[in-house]
């Protein structure tokens, strides 16, 4: 039996995609996966947080029964991404070890970089806990600036330290060099926007019958992440600065609309350098990513 473990990255489909597995658990076990049903979440990213590993002893025996030697154990938890860089990856291949399973393979997804960095942007914009404090704020060419720089960019949030990794070629060599396990990188726009349901690619690869996910249900669940305008996304970034509750006023202050405004500004003007920048910073991206034939062959080996 193996593990495959899908970490991420963030803004890569994984919420669909674990939707879909969760929905599909009862067809995924007629063809030797068991993705579980872990505290009632469609993600398991119980993996990360605290050090105790020994929960997975009993999923392990669990997914044992359920596919028998020859199976599959699916985990997706795009909370590793965070972790990667840790000695985490390493503890979790010995505790599947300790439980059996010899075979482990970790499937990363690669969004390019720009694009990536963009959509993380926005979703760090509208959530309140996704930054530690209140009223702390982004601003797009820094940021974007430092991600060039360093190939990550880390925040704080009220639970624990994001790290979101933009240099593929240089986490997957890292991980590979570090890990006993085979570590691929599948291309974003083949997990998602060219599949008829995200991760159709994995899941042929991984079935028994090699049919994915869209083959065993007609009725798969969706999962559209909400869309904001440029604009939209610095007012949230403003809106959190200055501790402003839309929904308790009627209208904004001019001082907000001033603040969104220059932001907006200096964003939009920034936007071209700043992909330029990963142009050239993070150049060959794309070498971090496993050919399909390849990937295919791998994962059913």
């Amino acid at each position: 039996m193996r593990a495959v473990i899908h970490a991420g990255l963030h803004k890569t489909g994984t919420t669909s995609f674990q939707r879909c597995c969760y929905h599909l658990q009862e067809e995924l076990l007629k063809q030797q996966i068991h993705y579980p049903h872990i505290e009632g979440q469609a993600h398991h990213n119980r993996l990360v947080g605290g050090d105790d590993l020994d929960w997975l002893k009993p999923l392990v025996r669990t997914t044992r029964q359920n596919v028998g030697e020859s199976g599959c154990l699916l985990i997706s938890a795009e909370n590793l991404e965070y972790a990667l860089h840790t000695d985490k990856p390493e503890r979790i291949e010995k505790a599947l070890g300790q439980a059996g399973i010899k075979d482990v393979i970790w499937v990363l997804c690669f969004r390019e970089p720009f694009s990536a960095y963009r959509s993380v942007y926005t979703q760090l914009s509208s959530s309140a806990h996704n930054l530690k404090l209140g009223r702390a704020s982004l601003e797009f060419e820094a940021a974007g600036r430092l991600i060039a720089a360093n190939g990550t960019l880390c925040i704080q949030n009220r639970f624990h330290l994001q790290r979101f990794h933009f240099n593929y070629p240089r986490l997957i060599q890292d991980l590979r060099l570090r890990l006993k396990g085979l570590v691929v990188g599948m291309d974003f726009e083949l997990f998602t926007k060219q599949a008829q349901a995200p991760g159709d690619l994995l899941i042929s690869a991984l079935s028994a019958e090699a049919k994915c996910l869209s083959e065993l249900s007609d009725n798969l669940p969706t999962h559209t992440n909400r869309s904001y305008s440029a604009k939209q996304v610095e007012r949230n970034y403003v809106h959190r600065f200055f501790a402003f509750d839309p929904s308790k006023h009627e209208g904004e202050p001019d001082y907000i609309k001033q603040a969104v405004k220059a932001r907006l500004k200096k964003r939009l003007k920034a936007e071209r350098k700043i992909e330029q920048l990963f142009q050239k910073d993070l150049e060959g991206w794309e070498q971090a990513i496993t050919p399909t034939e390849e990937l295919h062959q791998l994962l059913r080996r």
